[in-house]
């Protein structure tokens, strides 16, 4: 079978990059087209890979790019000379996500933000699963959007996509939600417009909107594109009817979810600590509303305890408690996860930075670690934050920094002691030693596990 792709006969297919969406894409046309040649480009070193008649890898991963497409993966840039350059000679620069788009057939629900759009998208799957034959949640967090192209109309797929993902794409969705827009990833945008831009590409393909009232940004945002439904847990829905017209309305009141006055999940029965797990409701609730039952929410609201690697508790030995946030890859996310601790923690954090300002972390890191042990390639960035402030200076919280990520978490399980907890909250990416905030996490995991066996 031939294989034609933006009206053009394709013969060879280029992947840069090869992590799981590239992946997922390549054994898809690798079984429905035999015939093509396939290359691989990478700007790290990556393992032997069968099935590649090309890999061009480190310094040599822009040469020759004479392929008719190339996939990117959702970290690459499109402004390289070598990739303008690829354009000029007709080769198609495209990804996973375009690819998806334009042969789906099945509905796509969209949800991006700075915080909470994994949890907001994992919820919604929940709550749409009596409606259709299934409810998936895809591309960066879920499934790779690649193994559901030919998914029916029967199955709804709920699409967390982010600003990598949305920078050069409008996906045509039936309905969206941003949960909320703080400063992110500054250290691939080229600016804080560029990412709000990137953002706003989800409404600018989606049917319906919803949107997030409390957030400054998402109300500048509303001026531009209608809105559908809006989410506040700050105003009643009087107070917004006064400032902007929806069909529907979720707000709080008097402690309860309420949908256009109709109360709907009294919030007191949340099983997942914090109020940005509140909101979190409220978004799956504005995006599954037709397609949910309240019993479905308050079951779901009961037994929900939070994703893999946001506050799990991981591990208990000695009496000491080991909780694995590893998604906390911004300081905003680490903020939120301190809010909610109780217990004074044995912190540890760091990664690679996104050119975020730590500031903000200063104060409830000093009220709430016993002790921070800072890791990664923005260790000393971290630590010069802390160092300047009188607030942290006078807490006389000890500190130690690694440059190693297991010498850290070896370091941090060495000085706990019977009824302490060590908290993994890195407030960075995993990309300075892991594929993925998941890969992190699963690797914190197993080796406490194991030193703490060593340990005891």
């Amino acid at each position: 079978m031939d294989f034609v792709y933006k009206n053009k006969a394709i013969k060879e297919v280029g992947f840069f990059g090869f992590g799981k969406s590239n992946k997922a894409l390549y054994e898809y046309l690798k079984k429905r087209y035999p015939i093509l040649s396939f290359t691989l480009r990478d700007e790290c070193t990556v393992n032997s890979q069968e099935g590649f008649s090309q890999i061009f890898t480190k310094k040599n991963a822009y040469d020759k790019i004479r392929e008719n497409v190339l996939f990117l993966s959702p970290s690459v840039r499109r402004d390289s000379p070598f990739l303008s350059e690829a354009l000029k000679r007709g080769v198609i620069i495209s990804s996973d996500i375009e690819f998806f788009f334009e042969r789906k057939s099945s509905d796509v629900y969209a949800v991006t933000g700075s915080d909470g759009k994994s949890t907001t998208a994992y919820l919604t799957s929940k709550l749409m699963r009596g409606a259709y034959k299934d409810a998936i949640p895809i591309a960066n967090f879920g499934e790779p959007v690649s193994s559901h192209i030919e998914d029916g109309r029967d199955k709804a797929l709920i699409a967390e996509l982010s600003s990598f993902q949305l920078e050069y794409y409008v996906p045509k969705t039936k309905r969206c939600v941003i949960t909320n827009i703080t400063p992110n990833h500054l250290n691939w945008h080229k600016s804080l417009e560029e990412y709000v831009s990137a953002k706003e590409n989800i409404l600018r393909g989606a049917q319906e909107h919803v949107f997030n009232y409390d957030c400054e940004r998402s109300r500048t945002l509303m001026t531009r594109h209608e809105a559908h439904t809006v989410v506040s847990a700050l105003l009643s829905e009087e107070e917004l009817k006064k400032t902007v017209y929806a069909k529907r309305y979720i707000t709080l009141n008097d402690g309860h979810i309420t949908v256009s006055g109709e109360r709907f999940l009294d919030t007191s029965r949340i099983l997942a600590r914090g109020t940005h797990n509140i909101y979190n409701f409220m978004f799956a609730l504005a995006l599954a509303y037709e397609n949910t039952r309240k019993e479905d929410l308050l079951s779901l609201a009961e037994s929900f305890t939070g994703l893999n690697h946001r506050f799990e508790t991981v591990h208990i030995s000695g009496g000491i408690k080991y909780i694995d946030s590893s998604i906390d890859s911004s300081p905003k996310r680490t903020l939120a996860t301190l809010t909610m601790t109780k217990e004074k923690v044995i912190l540890i954090l760091g990664g690679r930075s996104k050119s975020l300002s730590f500031e903000e972390l200063v104060r409830p890191i000093s009220e709430k670690a016993k002790a921070v042990i800072l890791v990664g390639e923005n260790g000393k960035e971290i630590e010069e934050v802390l160092k300047s402030s009188a607030d942290f200076t006078a807490s006389g919280i000890p500190y130690k920094r690694f440059s190693d990520f297991y010498e850290g978490v070896n370091y941090a399980v060495s000085i706990a002691k019977e009824g302490d907890t060590v908290l993994l909250s890195p407030a960075s990416t995993s990309f300075d030693a892991f594929s993925s905030f998941e890969e992190r996490g699963d690797a914190f995991k197993k080796f406490v596990k194991e030193i703490t066996e060593q340990k005891h």
